[in-house]
């Protein structure tokens, strides 16, 4: 775990948990593409902590022909929601 002062997972590699996560789910949509980010918007809502089993479920609720879009969120062992994101992504499936 990338740990803080506190012993808790770094809010810098939740973001990036999050970043790669949509990144491959977006790129399951035929034709998979790796484009770049165009907004990730994080909402940090709950530490996880030490020894915690996290779960990172993420969502393509719309790819189109330049743009695709995600929803992800990251919950613990008690399905309490840790950190949850919406990211746009550039993919020009043109």
């Amino acid at each position: 775990m990338a740990d803080t002062a506190l012993d808790g997972l770094h809010g810098g590699f939740t973001r990036a948990l999050l970043d790669i996560v949509s990144t491959y789910a977006i790129a399951t949509i035929p034709p998979a593409q790796f484009g770049v980010s165009v907004n990730l918007n994080v909402s940090y809502t709950k530490a996880a902590q030490e020894g915690d089993t996290l779960t990172i479920t993420s969502k393509v609720m719309k790819s189109g022909k330049t743009l695709a879009f995600a929803n992800i969120q990251i919950k613990n062992q008690k399905d309490e929601l840790i950190a949850f994101d919406q990211h746009t992504k550039f993919v020009a499936n043109e």
